[in-house]
């Protein structure tokens, strides 16, 4: 059976039209997926920024004599995964700036960083582990630089002792 050139080369054509289609559809879906991550991220590092900026204001302007430890303790609301993959939520101070920075464990160029308007003379950002009690000793409260995804006991905090105020995030917990 004889094929002339033209068959071939016309196969060859519409072969490489198909793959180039496909490879065209998965770079623009991809970059869309991206940039939906992006948004969902810039979300959840504002909501984490907002409420840091809240706790350490209301901490600022009232007295904690009440409280116990002198810790004041805001639960927030973060989704388990964004886009059924897991995040990270990390406070940073950088050149005497706090941020939070929210980004994907599996792709770490998907991220979005969210500002706070204090600095180190207003207030210290707790950037290392540590467990403390608060609510008379009913609960503790587990405190990280990091967090990883959202569940109902994320939080925010912020201590005040002898003029010096300290923010930070964490998970709290029942002693029960």
């Amino acid at each position: 059976m004889h094929v002339p050139i033209q068959h071939i080369i016309g196969t060859i054509t519409l072969i490489g039209l198909v793959i180039s289609a496909g490879l065209a559809y998965s770079v623009i879906t991809s970059y869309f997926e991206a940039d939906v991550y992006k948004q969902q991220l810039q979300q959840v590092s504002d909501i984490v920024a907002l409420n840091i900026v809240e706790i350490a204001n209301l901490a600022n302007f009232t007295s904690l004599e009440y409280t116990s430890n002198n810790t004041m303790v805001k639960a927030i609301n973060l989704p388990l995964d964004i886009g059924d993959k897991a995040y990270a939520v990390e406070l940073r101070n950088s050149n005497e700036q706090y941020s939070v920075l929210a980004y994907l464990l599996s792709q770490k160029n998907s991220q979005a960083t969210s500002l706070m308007p204090f600095s180190s003379a207003q207030c210290t950002l707790e950037t290392a582990s540590q467990k403390f009690t608060v609510n008379n000793g009913q609960a503790i409260v587990t405190s990280s630089p990091v967090i990883y995804g959202g569940n109902d006991n994320t939080i925010v905090w912020a201590w005040k002792g002898s003029g010096s105020l300290t923010v930070g995030i964490g998970r709290i917990s029942s002693t029960e």
